[in-house]
């Protein structure tokens, strides 16, 4: 019994790990100059955006300029970079996806007039801080693109990756398909969401359950060159990200839904009382 106990602490020790070690963050690093070239140390680099709990995360540039801010949660952040003597300088529209470095250098000009730059695009397509081969399709990507709501339909989309058949019209909606990367076999293929492992222990290479794309900010899919955590070479890793838990009111004639924020006498259903009638709440929620 003694040895059972023992051998079931093990088990969950290396399970807990293989969870924990999927990353389900992502990071902005950059280096600060003047119009001359010259780098700036002690610039304040402010990242701010819906996504970050606790609020905006600072960081400070180094004497060579630089700077860094890890364990990002994967969404669309603005930054703002300020330094006594020179003009503000703000990015919008800066989007921060799993296990991917967004690099952002900037160049700030002399105080008396402040910039605001809209970044369009997301991280490199080569990652110079990452080995791995992936390709992620973030939810306004998922909710444009016309494919079946659900994750296999986007596999075909993804270069290297073939499947046994195609969802076309709803043909194969519910079923899940078989694929394969780079002619691997398709049973080493893994799940994983939000950080755990979900495939199927009696089916390898499957998952669990159903996966609705609409329930995800984003779906990654990395086919070659994976992360340390991932010891079998060759599989494709499918990593969901389930969507920020947010409340939202939708008026009866508006398709926009609006956010707000919930009434003082909060319950732990979302739109209890009289709340209900205009509330509409989200596969996960939390307060605005």
């Amino acid at each position: 019994m003694k040895r059972c106990v023992v051998l079931l602490t093990v088990f969950m020790v290396f399970a807990a790990s293989i969870a924990s070690g999927q990353e389900q963050t992502g990071a902005l690093e950059g280096r600060v100059s003047d119009a001359s070239g010259a780098v700036l140390p002690g610039v304040t680099v402010v990242l701010s955006g819906p996504s970050l709990p606790g609020g905006p995360r600072t960081a400070v540039t180094t004497v060579a300029g630089a700077y860094r801010l890890t364990n990002v949660p994967i969404g669309t952040y603005s930054v703002a970079l300020e330094l006594e003597g020179f003009a503000t300088k703000t990015y919008e529209g800066i989007r921060i996806q799993a296990g991917l470095t967004f690099a952002l250098n900037a160049e700030l000009g002399v105080a008396g007039v402040e910039q605001s730059v809209t970044v369009v695009g997301e991280a490199p397509i080569i990652d110079q801080a990452k080995a791995a081969v992936s390709f992620t399709f973030t939810k306004e990507l998922l909710s444009t693109v016309p494919n079946a709501r659900d994750v296999w339909a986007i596999v075909t989309q993804t270069p290297g990756v073939s499947s046994n058949a195609v969802n076309v019209g709803g043909s194969q909606t519910g079923n899940q398909l078989s694929f394969r990367g780079h002619g691997v076999d398709p049973r080493q293929n893994t799940y994983v969401l939000d950080g755990a492992n979900i495939t199927d222990s009696q089916n390898n290479g499957a998952s669990q359950f159903y996966l609705d794309v609409d329930s995800f900010d984003e779906v990654q899919l990395s086919v070659s060159s994976h992360n340390a955590e991932v010891q079998t070479p060759g599989m494709v890793v499918i990593s969901c990200r389930n969507r920020a838990r947010t409340c939202s009111r939708v008026e009866a004639a508006s398709t926009s839904p609006e956010r707000t924020s919930p009434p003082t006498t909060w319950t732990a259903t979302c739109g209890a009382g009289a709340w209900t009638s205009r509330a509409r709440c989200s596969s996960t929620m939390t307060s605005a």
